[in-house]
């Protein structure tokens, strides 16, 4: 990605600094040629195939524009205005021509063909001199035993789909701080951030003309070609190549719009009225309290704290949050030049309380640490971090017929409990992550080091199927070590180093399926010995 930057600094007025900076860069992907050959047995109510072939160009672009401008300006010794502006602009827009042919089976050719042992329906009408679809299955009524055995649900023999996408987004952000120095010990800050966002986007990412047969949905520019063939076909449905967006409706003998009969058997379709994917601009109203606040009770103590609290008046997404609050605060603790102790708190809370989403969220953390290092003979260091994680948001799931637990309808669509559902999809983890190490010269030609880290962590989430597996939702992980150095002369001197890795993976005590299989345990120590030696 070629980037053009420029960036300044100045102090044009007594009191007043400036700085800023400017970028654009520009790529562009491009893919000839794209091919994928499925070879395969897929059997269910609306696919019986026996292979799948993609290909087709592609290609996309991305420009990105950066800028932003700071200036400082003191007001008296102690107090000053702070301002940030930012400006964030990128685009990517693609395209994409997808044609794809699905491979049908034929009937057995030899006593015992079943499944993926079925031949494929084997013909090209774009290859000279390769087999033609008459010549495996001609008409008229389509049944010959090499004919490709079709369903009244099967899919299209040919697909074909334009897809132009587009996805893009501009920020422009402008923060205002008042700072002071109230005392020697003691300094603030209070602000406002306002940022206007807006993302554009068509609204549609991919699929083709036989993923939405089903739904209603087709994409603009598609087309496909239905193939007769198959035993159970008849006249009044072309013998199945009348099927899917070209299925006769009922009460009538015609065939719908954008369908036409072909003099070899066939039935082409063409989206009549190809949907509008115009560019759809989506603004979003950022608007952020900042307060923030430095002390210095004595020379040794050091706390810093900073808070946020926000709103924006539009979601993206199901996560995207509404209100957010962030609290974060670390203090350093120095009684002495060799001893360091330090903590942390950093809480952050998102939500979205809007009707039929409820979405919740939180990230946590607790940290504590000390160094000890009283002379260049001994270096200690322990510390501890607790994090807790949360996510919940309602959401809409397929039946999937695992017996999973009943859910009412799904209530963004008109769907049942039988196929729709509604649930409350929640995530859930909690991390204890413990260290310590100490470093030891005993004699001046000999340094030991020992040390030890462990994670410690339980989580849970939503199962809608009992196969799933529960990942690293828990497990534990401890590293210890061991080093000894030792300087067998000037330049020259020896190591030995020891690690264990030691990994538990924990399944949660709800999971529903595969509980006769145990937890994973992976573990593993190494030992190196090594010389080095500088001149």
């Amino acid at each position: 990605m070629p980037t053009e930057r420029f960036s300044f600094q100045s102090r044009p007025i007594k009191n007043l600094e400036m700085s800023g900076s400017a970028s654009y860069s520009t790529s562009h992907n491009v893919l000839n040629t794209f091919n994928e050959n499925i070879n395969e047995w897929t059997a269910s109510a609306t696919v019986k195939t026996r292979g799948i072939l993609n290909s087709g160009p592609a290609e996309s672009k991305m420009v990105a524009v950066h800028a932003n401008w700071s200036a400082v300006y003191a007001l008296t010794g102690k107090i000053r205005i702070v301002e940030l502006i930012h400006y964030d602009n990128w685009r990517n827009p693609g395209l994409s021509d997808l044609q794809s042919a699905t491979l049908f089976a034929t009937q057995p050719q030899v006593p015992g063909q079943i499944g993926i042992q079925l031949p494929q329906a084997q013909f090209s009408p774009f290859v000279p001199g390769a087999p033609s679809f008459t010549s495996i299955c001609p008409g008229p009524n389509y049944k010959a035993v090499t004919c490709p055995q079709h369903t009244t649900a099967a899919l299209p023999d040919f697909t074909r789909t334009v897809i132009p996408t587009y996805l893009g987004q501009k920020t422009l952000s402008n923060t205002i701080q008042l700072q002071a120095d109230i005392t020697k010990r003691i300094s603030g800050r209070i602000g406002y951030m306002y940022e206007d966002r807006v993302i554009t986007d068509t609204g549609y990412f991919g699929g083709s003309v036989d993923y939405y047969e089903t739904t209603g949905h087709i994409p603009p520019y598609a087309s496909a070609i239905y193939y007769p063939g198959g035993t159970g076909g008849t006249a009044q449905n072309y013998f199945f190549a009348a099927r899917g967006k070209c299925a006769i409706p009922s009460g009538t003998t015609a065939l719908p719009a954008g369908c036409t009969f072909n003099t070899d058997g066939t039935i082409s379709y063409v989206n009549p009225a190809p949907d509008s994917h115009n560019r759809v601009d989506l603004p979003i109203a950022e608007h952020v309290g900042l307060a923030g606040l430095t002390l210095r009770p004595i020379d040794s103590l050091r706390i810093n704290a900073d808070f946020q609290f926000g709103f924006n008046n539009r979601a993206y997404t199901q996560i995207f949050p509404r209100q957010f609050q962030s609290y974060k605060v670390h203090t350093t603790y120095k009684p002495n030049r060799w001893a360091t102790i330090d903590g942390a708190i950093d809480i952050h809370e998102n939500r979205d309380n809007a009707t039929n989403i409820n979405a919740l969220e939180h990230g946590r953390t607790y940290s504590f640490g000390t160094t000890l290092a009283p002379n260049s003979n001994f270096a200690f260091s322990v510390g501890y971090n607790y994090t807790d994680l949360y996510m919940q948001s309602q959401i809409c799931v397929r039946d999937t017929g695992f017996g999973i637990a009943p859910y009412g309808p799904c209530p963004f669509f008109s769907g049942t409990t039988a196929i729709t559902l509604g649930a409350m999809s929640f995530y859930s983890n909690k991390q204890h992550y413990a260290y310590a190490d100490v470093m030891w010269t005993p004699v001046k030609r000999i340094t030991a080091s020992l040390g030890y880290s462990g994670t410690f962590t339980g989580g849970d989430t939503l199962f809608l199927n009992p196969r799933i597996l529960g990942g690293t939702l828990a497990f534990n992980y401890q590293k210890p070590f061991m080093a000894l150095t030792i300087n067998l002369y000037k330049g020259l001197s020896y190591k030995t180093t020891w690690n264990y890795y030691g990994y538990n993976l924990k399944t949660p005590v709800n999971m529903p399926g595969l509980q006769p299989i145990g937890s994973e345990d992976f573990n593993g120590s190494n030992a190196t010995f090594a010389a080095r030696y500088s001149f």
